[in-house]
């Protein structure tokens, strides 16, 4: 599934996550939802992986 978010946007968001940062996603926007399985899947090529917010703060 493609990640569907601007082209500009897509790369500068993906190019510019580290580990730690925190990504704010919007989820009452379909494109957001449509494309979160292309974005989880190129943060785990890079080697990263999405966790709750639990997760985050423990």
């Amino acid at each position: 599934m493609a990640f569907h978010v601007a082209p500009a946007a897509k790369c500068k968001a993906i190019g510019e996550i580290r580990n730690e940062s925190v990504v704010n996603m919007h989820f009452g926007h379909a494109d957001t939802a449509d494309g979160l399985p292309g974005f989880l899947h190129r943060l785990d090529r890079r080697g990263l992986r999405a966790v709750t917010t639990r997760e985050l703060l423990s």
